[in-house]
Protein backbone atom coordinates (compact mmCIF):
# COMPACT_ATOMS: atom_id res chain seq x y z
CA UNK A 1 0.00 0.00 0.00
CA UNK A 2 2.87 2.30 1.00
CA UNK A 3 5.06 1.45 -2.02
CA UNK A 4 1.82 2.46 -4.61
CA UNK A 5 1.05 5.81 -2.58
CA UNK A 6 4.72 6.76 -3.36
CA UNK A 7 4.47 5.76 -7.18
CA UNK A 8 0.91 7.73 -6.76
CA UNK A 9 2.88 10.33 -5.43
CA UNK A 10 5.23 10.20 -7.93
CA UNK A 11 3.13 10.46 -11.18
CA UNK A 12 -0.09 12.25 -10.16
CA UNK A 13 0.80 15.98 -9.40
CA UNK A 14 3.61 16.50 -11.42
CA UNK A 15 1.85 15.04 -14.51
CA UNK A 16 -1.76 16.78 -13.17
CA UNK A 17 0.08 20.24 -13.72
CA UNK A 18 1.66 20.09 -16.64
CA UNK A 19 -1.23 17.90 -18.44
CA UNK A 20 -4.19 20.48 -17.49
CA UNK A 21 -2.29 23.47 -17.37
CA UNK A 22 -0.86 22.90 -21.27
CA UNK A 23 -4.57 22.02 -22.01
CA UNK A 24 -6.75 24.73 -21.00
CA UNK A 25 -3.47 27.10 -21.20
CA UNK A 26 -4.98 28.83 -24.02
CA UNK A 27 -7.99 29.93 -22.05
CA UNK A 28 -6.00 30.76 -19.43
CA UNK A 29 -3.96 33.96 -21.13
CA UNK A 30 -5.02 37.26 -21.28
CA UNK A 31 -7.77 37.78 -24.12
CA UNK A 32 -5.87 40.33 -26.45
CA UNK A 33 -3.24 36.78 -26.87
CA UNK A 34 -3.85 34.27 -29.04
CA UNK A 35 -0.93 31.72 -28.62
CA UNK A 36 1.58 34.41 -28.70
CA UNK A 37 0.22 37.19 -30.72
CA UNK A 38 -1.28 40.09 -29.95
CA UNK A 39 -4.95 40.20 -31.17
CA UNK A 40 -7.80 43.02 -30.80
CA UNK A 41 -10.11 42.21 -28.18
CA UNK A 42 -13.28 42.10 -30.89
CA UNK A 43 -11.19 39.29 -32.29
CA UNK A 44 -10.65 37.41 -29.64
CA UNK A 45 -14.15 34.89 -30.68
CA UNK A 46 -13.78 35.10 -33.96
CA UNK A 47 -14.97 31.83 -36.18
CA UNK A 48 -10.32 32.11 -37.02
CA UNK A 49 -9.43 32.34 -33.02
CA UNK A 50 -12.07 29.75 -32.13
CA UNK A 51 -10.71 27.66 -34.88
CA UNK A 52 -6.98 27.66 -33.57
CA UNK A 53 -8.24 27.11 -30.11
CA UNK A 54 -10.27 23.83 -31.11
CA UNK A 55 -7.25 22.68 -33.59
CA UNK A 56 -4.83 22.88 -30.72
CA UNK A 57 -7.42 21.18 -28.18
CA UNK A 58 -7.82 17.71 -30.56
CA UNK A 59 -4.15 17.81 -31.44
CA UNK A 60 -3.12 18.03 -27.61
CA UNK A 61 -5.32 15.28 -26.65
CA UNK A 62 -4.16 13.10 -29.38
CA UNK A 63 -0.38 12.97 -28.44
CA UNK A 64 -1.13 13.79 -24.56
CA UNK A 65 -3.07 10.84 -23.66
CA UNK A 66 -0.88 8.45 -25.24
CA UNK A 67 2.30 9.67 -23.73
CA UNK A 68 0.51 10.24 -20.48
CA UNK A 69 -0.91 6.36 -20.03
CA UNK A 70 3.13 5.19 -21.81
CA UNK A 71 3.92 7.05 -18.23
CA UNK A 72 1.44 5.80 -15.93
CA UNK A 73 2.62 2.13 -17.32
CA UNK A 74 6.17 2.65 -16.71
CA UNK A 75 5.85 4.19 -13.05
CA UNK A 76 2.72 1.86 -11.74
CA UNK A 77 3.92 -1.59 -13.56
CA UNK A 78 7.38 -1.63 -14.92
CA UNK A 79 8.68 0.88 -11.92
CA UNK A 80 11.08 2.44 -14.67
CA UNK A 81 12.14 5.88 -13.54
CA UNK A 82 14.24 6.77 -16.27
CA UNK A 83 11.51 6.06 -18.88
CA UNK A 84 8.50 7.91 -16.76
CA UNK A 85 10.90 10.82 -17.04
CA UNK A 86 11.56 10.53 -20.03
CA UNK A 87 7.54 10.15 -20.91
CA UNK A 88 7.26 13.83 -19.29
CA UNK A 89 10.30 15.50 -21.32
CA UNK A 90 8.29 13.87 -24.67
CA UNK A 91 5.07 15.52 -23.47
CA UNK A 92 6.84 19.21 -22.14
CA UNK A 93 8.80 18.89 -25.77
CA UNK A 94 5.21 18.34 -27.80
CA UNK A 95 3.24 20.95 -25.81
CA UNK A 96 5.94 23.66 -27.12
CA UNK A 97 6.21 22.09 -30.44
CA UNK A 98 2.56 22.55 -31.24
CA UNK A 99 2.20 25.67 -29.65
CA UNK A 100 4.97 26.74 -31.89
CA UNK A 101 2.80 25.78 -34.83
CA UNK A 102 -0.22 27.11 -33.73
CA UNK A 103 1.83 30.69 -33.11
CA UNK A 104 2.66 30.78 -36.62
CA UNK A 105 -1.30 30.23 -37.88
CA UNK A 106 -2.48 33.25 -35.83
CA UNK A 107 0.44 35.45 -36.79
CA UNK A 108 -0.17 34.58 -40.54
CA UNK A 109 -4.32 34.99 -39.79
CA UNK A 110 -3.75 38.18 -38.04
CA UNK A 111 -1.88 39.63 -41.20
CA UNK A 112 -3.80 38.27 -43.67
CA UNK A 113 -6.96 39.44 -41.93
CA UNK A 114 -5.99 42.93 -40.97
CA UNK A 115 -7.44 42.80 -37.57
CA UNK A 116 -5.23 45.44 -36.82
CA UNK A 117 -6.85 47.81 -39.61
CA UNK A 118 -8.52 50.79 -37.90
CA UNK A 119 -7.33 50.42 -34.49
CA UNK A 120 -5.74 52.89 -32.00
CA UNK A 121 -2.68 51.46 -30.71
CA UNK A 122 -1.32 53.10 -27.48
CA UNK A 123 0.47 52.36 -24.28
CA UNK A 124 -0.95 52.85 -21.40
CA UNK A 125 1.40 53.49 -17.73
CA UNK A 126 0.28 53.57 -14.39
CA UNK A 127 2.85 56.31 -12.52
CA UNK A 128 1.53 55.60 -9.35
CA UNK A 129 1.67 51.72 -9.50
CA UNK A 130 5.39 50.87 -8.29
CA UNK A 131 4.02 52.28 -5.07
CA UNK A 132 1.35 50.22 -4.79
CA UNK A 133 2.69 47.25 -6.53
CA UNK A 134 0.33 45.05 -4.96
CA UNK A 135 2.76 42.38 -3.05
CA UNK A 136 2.70 41.87 0.42
CA UNK A 137 5.91 43.57 2.35
CA UNK A 138 9.36 41.88 1.36
CA UNK A 139 9.09 42.08 5.87
CA UNK A 140 7.07 39.19 5.55
CA UNK A 141 10.09 36.95 4.75
CA UNK A 142 11.76 37.16 7.75
CA UNK A 143 9.19 34.46 9.00
CA UNK A 144 10.77 31.90 6.78
CA UNK A 145 14.31 33.66 7.24
CA UNK A 146 13.47 32.81 11.46
CA UNK A 147 12.33 29.12 10.38
CA UNK A 148 15.71 28.00 8.35
CA UNK A 149 17.82 30.15 11.26
CA UNK A 150 16.06 28.17 13.77
CA UNK A 151 16.73 24.81 12.42
CA UNK A 152 20.42 25.57 11.25
CA UNK A 153 20.46 26.51 15.30
CA UNK A 154 18.93 23.28 16.45
CA UNK A 155 21.05 21.49 14.33
CA UNK A 156 24.22 22.80 15.63
CA UNK A 157 22.87 22.35 18.86
CA UNK A 158 22.74 18.15 18.30
CA UNK A 159 25.71 18.05 16.12
CA UNK A 160 27.71 16.39 18.94
CA UNK A 161 25.09 14.11 19.95
CA UNK A 162 24.49 12.40 16.46
CA UNK A 163 25.94 8.50 15.74
CA UNK A 164 28.44 8.08 13.04
CA UNK A 165 26.11 7.40 10.50
CA UNK A 166 23.00 9.44 8.78
CA UNK A 167 20.13 7.90 6.83
CA UNK A 168 19.50 9.90 3.73
CA UNK A 169 16.58 7.52 2.32
CA UNK A 170 13.69 6.10 3.19
CA UNK A 171 11.53 3.14 1.83
CA UNK A 172 8.14 2.63 1.46
CA UNK A 173 7.94 1.44 4.92
CA UNK A 174 9.80 4.09 6.23
CA UNK A 175 12.70 2.31 7.10
CA UNK A 176 16.35 3.86 6.06
CA UNK A 177 17.70 2.22 3.24
CA UNK A 178 20.88 4.54 2.50
CA UNK A 179 23.13 5.62 4.58
CA UNK A 180 26.20 8.58 4.28
CA UNK A 181 29.13 9.38 7.34
CA UNK A 182 28.34 11.67 9.77
CA UNK A 183 29.73 14.87 7.97
CA UNK A 184 29.37 19.08 8.44
CA UNK A 185 27.65 19.04 4.85
CA UNK A 186 25.90 16.18 5.67
CA UNK A 187 24.19 17.69 8.34
CA UNK A 188 23.78 20.90 7.57
CA UNK A 189 23.12 20.55 3.77
CA UNK A 190 19.02 20.72 4.03
CA UNK A 191 19.48 23.88 5.88
CA UNK A 192 21.35 24.76 3.23
CA UNK A 193 18.86 23.86 0.97
CA UNK A 194 16.29 25.99 2.32
CA UNK A 195 18.08 29.20 2.73
CA UNK A 196 18.68 28.93 -1.27
CA UNK A 197 15.29 27.84 -1.76
CA UNK A 198 14.16 30.72 0.68
CA UNK A 199 16.25 33.21 -1.44
CA UNK A 200 14.64 31.47 -4.83
CA UNK A 201 11.31 32.76 -3.45
CA UNK A 202 12.15 35.96 -2.00
CA UNK A 203 13.75 36.57 -5.81
CA UNK A 204 10.04 35.40 -7.18
CA UNK A 205 8.65 38.11 -5.15
CA UNK A 206 11.00 40.80 -6.15
CA UNK A 207 10.30 39.66 -9.76
CA UNK A 208 6.44 39.89 -9.24
CA UNK A 209 6.95 43.28 -7.74
CA UNK A 210 9.62 44.71 -10.47
CA UNK A 211 8.49 43.41 -13.55
CA UNK A 212 6.80 45.49 -16.32
CA UNK A 213 3.07 46.50 -16.05
CA UNK A 214 0.63 45.78 -18.96
CA UNK A 215 -2.63 47.67 -18.83
CA UNK A 216 -5.55 47.34 -21.29
CA UNK A 217 -5.61 50.88 -22.99
CA UNK A 218 -9.38 50.06 -23.80
CA UNK A 219 -10.39 50.39 -19.79
CA UNK A 220 -6.91 51.00 -17.38
CA UNK A 221 -8.26 51.46 -14.04
CA UNK A 222 -9.98 47.73 -14.09
CA UNK A 223 -6.87 46.78 -15.98
CA UNK A 224 -4.76 48.40 -12.66
CA UNK A 225 -7.30 46.78 -10.36
CA UNK A 226 -6.75 42.59 -12.11
CA UNK A 227 -2.74 43.09 -12.42
CA UNK A 228 -2.82 44.01 -8.88
CA UNK A 229 -4.96 41.67 -7.37
CA UNK A 230 -3.49 38.85 -9.49
CA UNK A 231 -0.13 39.99 -8.09
CA UNK A 232 -0.61 39.92 -4.63
CA UNK A 233 -2.50 36.75 -4.57
CA UNK A 234 0.41 35.24 -6.06
CA UNK A 235 2.99 37.04 -3.61
CA UNK A 236 1.10 35.57 -0.84
CA UNK A 237 0.86 32.10 -2.04
CA UNK A 238 4.31 32.42 -2.55
CA UNK A 239 5.30 33.53 1.15
CA UNK A 240 2.87 30.71 2.39
CA UNK A 241 4.46 27.64 -0.42
CA UNK A 242 7.78 28.50 1.01
CA UNK A 243 7.07 28.99 4.98
CA UNK A 244 4.98 25.20 4.66
CA UNK A 245 7.65 23.88 2.35
CA UNK A 246 10.24 24.64 5.24
CA UNK A 247 8.29 23.58 8.04
CA UNK A 248 7.43 19.92 6.19
CA UNK A 249 11.37 20.08 5.24
CA UNK A 250 12.04 20.43 8.91
CA UNK A 251 10.03 17.31 10.02
CA UNK A 252 11.87 14.84 7.60
CA UNK A 253 15.60 16.56 8.41
CA UNK A 254 14.48 16.01 12.34
CA UNK A 255 13.52 12.45 11.19
CA UNK A 256 16.34 11.73 9.69
CA UNK A 257 18.94 13.00 12.51
CA UNK A 258 16.86 11.00 14.84
CA UNK A 259 15.03 13.64 17.14
CA UNK A 260 11.68 12.86 15.86
CA UNK A 261 9.82 9.39 16.10
CA UNK A 262 7.25 8.77 13.93
CA UNK A 263 5.79 6.47 11.77
CA UNK A 264 6.26 5.63 8.21
CA UNK A 265 1.91 6.40 7.71
CA UNK A 266 2.14 9.65 9.11
CA UNK A 267 4.94 10.85 6.90
CA UNK A 268 3.21 9.32 3.83
CA UNK A 269 0.10 11.17 5.36
CA UNK A 270 2.14 14.95 5.34
CA UNK A 271 3.61 14.33 1.98
CA UNK A 272 0.26 13.24 0.56
CA UNK A 273 -1.31 16.49 2.40
CA UNK A 274 1.47 18.66 0.89
CA UNK A 275 0.98 17.47 -2.86
CA UNK A 276 -2.64 18.02 -2.62
CA UNK A 277 -1.97 21.34 -0.85
CA UNK A 278 0.43 22.52 -3.01
CA UNK A 279 -1.17 21.45 -6.40
CA UNK A 280 -4.46 21.56 -5.46
CA UNK A 281 -4.03 25.62 -4.39
CA UNK A 282 -1.48 26.09 -7.65
CA UNK A 283 -4.59 24.73 -10.14
CA UNK A 284 -6.96 26.71 -8.70
CA UNK A 285 -5.47 30.07 -8.60
CA UNK A 286 -4.37 29.42 -12.45
CA UNK A 287 -7.57 29.05 -13.31
CA UNK A 288 -9.29 31.41 -10.73
CA UNK A 289 -6.97 34.52 -11.65
CA UNK A 290 -5.59 33.30 -15.42
CA UNK A 291 -2.81 35.55 -16.48
CA UNK A 292 -2.45 38.75 -15.52
CA UNK A 293 -5.92 38.27 -13.71
CA UNK A 294 -7.68 37.98 -16.96
CA UNK A 295 -9.94 36.09 -15.40
CA UNK A 296 -10.94 38.44 -13.12
CA UNK A 297 -13.97 39.92 -14.21
CA UNK A 298 -14.45 44.12 -13.96
CA UNK A 299 -14.95 47.12 -15.95
CA UNK A 300 -17.21 47.74 -18.89
CA UNK A 301 -15.18 45.35 -20.87
CA UNK A 302 -16.63 47.76 -24.28
CA UNK A 303 -14.47 47.74 -27.29
CA UNK A 304 -13.49 51.47 -27.48
CA UNK A 305 -11.01 50.72 -30.70
CA UNK A 306 -8.17 51.36 -28.48
CA UNK A 307 -5.44 48.30 -28.37
CA UNK A 308 -1.96 47.56 -26.63
CA UNK A 309 0.80 48.51 -29.10
CA UNK A 310 1.77 45.62 -31.32
CA UNK A 311 4.93 44.41 -30.01
CA UNK A 312 4.46 40.76 -31.57
CA UNK A 313 8.45 41.01 -33.52
CA UNK A 314 9.20 41.17 -30.18
CA UNK A 315 8.13 37.73 -29.07
CA UNK A 316 10.30 35.27 -30.63
CA UNK A 317 7.99 32.27 -31.36
CA UNK A 318 5.74 33.85 -28.82
CA UNK A 319 7.76 32.57 -25.93
CA UNK A 320 10.85 34.36 -25.40
CA UNK A 321 10.85 38.02 -25.35
CA UNK A 322 13.96 39.81 -26.15
CA UNK A 323 13.67 43.71 -26.72
CA UNK A 324 16.84 45.31 -26.29
CA UNK A 325 15.32 49.14 -26.32
CA UNK A 326 12.76 48.07 -23.24
CA UNK A 327 14.37 48.58 -19.55
CA UNK A 328 12.58 45.96 -18.66
CA UNK A 329 14.41 43.11 -16.48
CA UNK A 330 11.04 40.72 -16.71
CA UNK A 331 7.49 40.91 -18.61
CA UNK A 332 4.25 38.47 -18.26
CA UNK A 333 4.49 35.21 -20.24
CA UNK A 334 2.11 34.98 -23.06
CA UNK A 335 1.82 31.88 -22.57
CA UNK A 336 1.54 30.47 -19.36
CA UNK A 337 1.03 31.79 -16.01
CA UNK A 338 3.89 34.01 -14.68
CA UNK A 339 6.76 36.14 -15.89
CA UNK A 340 9.51 36.01 -17.75
CA UNK A 341 13.19 37.12 -18.65
CA UNK A 342 13.86 40.23 -21.55
CA UNK A 343 16.31 37.96 -22.86
CA UNK A 344 17.69 41.48 -24.11
CA UNK A 345 18.58 42.69 -21.11
CA UNK A 346 22.24 41.40 -19.63
CA UNK A 347 21.20 41.97 -16.33
CA UNK A 348 18.19 39.64 -16.28
CA UNK A 349 20.32 37.03 -18.32
CA UNK A 350 23.00 37.34 -15.64
CA UNK A 351 20.30 36.84 -12.58
CA UNK A 352 18.72 33.52 -14.87
CA UNK A 353 22.49 32.42 -14.88
CA UNK A 354 23.01 32.77 -11.21
CA UNK A 355 20.15 31.06 -10.53
CA UNK A 356 20.52 27.70 -12.69
CA UNK A 357 23.70 27.69 -11.08
CA UNK A 358 22.98 27.70 -7.49
CA UNK A 359 20.22 24.68 -8.19
CA UNK A 360 23.06 22.62 -9.96
CA UNK A 361 25.51 23.29 -7.34
CA UNK A 362 22.74 22.16 -4.75
CA UNK A 363 22.60 18.97 -7.04
CA UNK A 364 25.66 17.95 -7.25
CA UNK A 365 26.76 18.02 -3.61
CA UNK A 366 23.66 15.75 -2.47
CA UNK A 367 24.83 12.22 -0.83
CA UNK A 368 24.19 9.98 -3.78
Amino acid sequence: MHDWMLKLLTFLPSWGIVFFLGLFMPRLVREDILFGVRIPQDFTKSSAAAGLRRLYTQCYLAFSIPVSVFMAWHIFDKENIFLFSLGFFVLLLGQGVLYVWIHKKAARIKVSEKWLEGKIQSTVVDTSFRKNAGTVSAWWYLIPLFIVLGNTAFSIWKYPALGPVLPVHFNAAGEADRWVDKSFLNVFLLCLTQFVLTAMMFFVHWVIRASKQELNPADPEASVARVTRFRRTWSVYLLFLNTFLLLLTSYFHWKALGFIRASSSLSIGLTTAWMILLFGSLLYLAFALGQGGSRLRSGSGADTGRINRDDDRFWKWGMFYYNPDDPALFVEKRFGIGWTSNFANPKANILLVVLILAVVALTLIVPK
